[in-house]
């Protein structure tokens, strides 16, 4: 009987390690296929992580990490329609349409998914979401990008089931016209936490949820009055912002949004401020003028929006000096990415007091709360902060 146990022990054990050494290459899809042809239990396991999350590219035929072109895209949903069972384990999915003739074959994949919760759909068909009306899947993050028109009884219904999303995106050519006329009940997406999408979208989705603090602002050259100074009810949302992202594609040239100096007076309780892209010169001037700021990113497009190390020290010392709540101010230098893995964006960061400046890594996408918790802050939190509260950065 020891021994029987024994082998059992020693079976668990080796299952145990092989879970952990799949999990570890869940982002490796060139792994995870080898591994399906290793043994049945491996091949049992790695599904899972296969089929956790994948990019439908309906515009392309190129086979890179997690995202199919045309071809094994039709291929990816003949053998999930074939096998239920494999869509359980979807959890993210990336949806690019260009020939509606898929969405058919996609949406009665989709309506198998009940653990999905991350979905971005991009260019979808216009009556899209009248066909998602009750899924079984409840998101907690969604996204939205089209430059057509999106019928608003459909989309208003289905954000209106989906009450644990946390994170929304919506943007494209259709919000210029349309999203000034969306009617999302306040109700709708209570868990919401960030909201990114375009000046319009900010002022029609955010009017009526004062505990949404973080926004991430995509600004538009499509949206007639975008670099216009803010109205009334867009500055009570911008003055309960403790998080803004600021961001300007690079191929725009233009920031396309109001200055800092438009909207600075408005954002009383900013924590923290990414400038993301193109941005104004002299808008930089503006960042130690914000009253209760702690800390402050700028990530240029291109190398001449990069100052060099002696600069950067200069402009942190500067704001230092003129700033109170002011403790770090990061400088993007650059992004690696080694044999396929997840990127590696890299800061150069000064901090209050220090003499030097440190690298600072993040594995993946940048993300404020990160920097949140170095310096034992809520995002969220509108607690008044006086000059001799000021969080202090953890060594």
């Amino acid at each position: 009987m020891a021994s029987a146990s024994y082998i059992c022990s020693t079976q668990l054990v080796f299952q145990e390690l092989i879970d952990i050494i799949i999990q570890s290459l869940s982002r490796d899809i060139s792994s995870l296929l080898s591994l399906c042809l290793a043994s049945r239990h491996s091949a049992h396991i790695t599904q899972k992580y296969l089929y956790s999350r994948i990019c439908l590219n309906f515009n392309s035929d190129v086979l890179q990490k997690f995202q199919l072109g045309s071809n094994r895209a039709a291929q990816w949903l003949a053998t999930v329609t074939s096998n239920p069972s494999l869509a359980h384990h979807l959890e993210c999915i990336e949806v690019e349409l260009v020939d509606e003739s898929f969405w058919p074959l996609l949406l009665p994949v989709l309506r198998t998914m009940n653990g999905l919760t991350n979905m971005s759909l991009f260019n979808p068909p216009t009556s899209c979401f009248r066909e998602l009306w009750e899924c079984p899947f409840r998101l907690e993050q969604f996204t939205l990008v089209t430059r057509g028109l999106i019928q608003e009884e459909g989309l208003i219904k289905f954000l209106g089931e989906q009450t644990e999303i946390a994170c929304i995106t919506l943007a494209g050519d259709w919000t210029e016209s349309q999203e000034t006329r969306l009617s999302i009940s306040s109700a709708a997406c209570h868990s919401l936490r960030l909201f990114q999408g375009e000046r319009t979208g900010i002022e029609v989705f955010l009017r009526d949820r004062p505990n949404v603090r973080w926004v991430y602002w995509i600004s538009s050259p499509l949206h007639e009055g975008s670099t216009l100074p803010p109205s009334l009810d867009f500055g009570h949302i911008l003055a309960r912002l403790t998080i803004l992202i600021l961001f300007a594609p690079a191929e725009q040239w233009s920031p396309h949004r109001p200055p800092l100096s438009h909207i600075s007076q408005h954002l009383t309780a900013l924590r923290i401020l990414a400038i993301t892209g193109e941005y104004y010169k002299d808008e930089l001037c503006e960042v130690s003028r914000l009253p209760r700021l702690v800390g402050f990113f700028l990530t240029g497009s291109h190398d001449y929006q990069r100052p060099p190390e002696p600069v950067e020290a200069g402009l942190a010392n500067l704001w230092f000096r003129r700033s109170w709540s002011l403790r770090a101010v990061h400088f993007f230098i650059g992004t690696s990415i080694e044999d396929d893995s997840t990127p590696t964006v890299k800061f150069r960061v000064w901090k209050r007091g220090a003499v030097n400046a440190i690298l600072l890594q993040y594995n993946g996408e940048w993300d404020p709360e990160r920097f949140c918790d170095e310096l034992d802050i809520s995002p969220n939190s509108l607690a008044e902060i006086t000059e001799e509260g000021i969080p202090q950065m953890k060594s």
